[in-house]
């Protein structure tokens, strides 16, 4: 189930990507700033792989349908590319309605409560690529970053993954508005 909301949300965003309309009251944050030329660097190998592939299945084959079903494959593979990226855009971290939804690109996020909240600053914790949410039951910390976090939360033991954590690192782009922004909801 988890793979087909994944599918959803990735034709969302791509078909969304021009515009990404927010509820009134929500504020918006980007993140995945440091993943996204990486991602666009794939996403253009992966045409000219396929290309590449593409000739090469019709140069040694007669088939018409291994050349069109390769074909396929690799356009899917760049729509879920290209979706990955427009995600970062249209599925933006959220603070609204007590709450603080970080996101995840098109896989799952986080809702965490304001009121769970005890502190939050910003850091620098260096990281590459998307973690998903990563928890250190040892520790009781988790991440959720795209590249290197750079907002730190310190919560009041709050759930992870099934897992207590007293603190939740994570990636966005504005690190110092999005940290002003989770002050003032706390103090309203």
């Amino acid at each position: 189930m988890t793979v087909l909301r994944a599918e959803g949300r990735m034709w969302r965003s791509l078909f969304g990507w021009a515009r990404a309309d927010r509820p009134d009251g929500v504020r918006t944050f980007g993140y995945g700033r440091q993943v996204r030329p990486l991602l666009y660097a794939v996403a253009a190998l992966a045409i000219v792989e396929g290309v590449v592939i593409d000739f090469l299945i019709g140069l040694f084959t007669d088939s018409v349908t291994a050349t069109i079903v390769a074909a396929a494959i690799h356009v899917y593979a760049l729509c879920w590319l290209l979706g990955i990226v427009a995600s970062l855009r249209t599925r933006p971290h959220e603070i609204g309605d007590g709450r603080i939804r970080l996101r995840n690109s098109v896989f799952s996020g986080l809702d965490i409560p304001v009121s769970a909240i005890e502190t939050v600053e910003v850091c620098r914790v260096d990281g590459s690529g998307f973690s998903g949410v990563e928890v250190d039951e040892d520790a009781r910390t988790a991440t959720l970053r795209h590249g290197d976090a750079t907002v730190r939360l310190h919560l009041r033991s709050l759930e992870i993954a099934g897992v207590g954590v007293d603190r939740l690192d994570v990636t966005a782009a504005d690190p110092g508005a999005f940290v002003r922004a989770i002050r003032h909801t706390r103090t309203q």
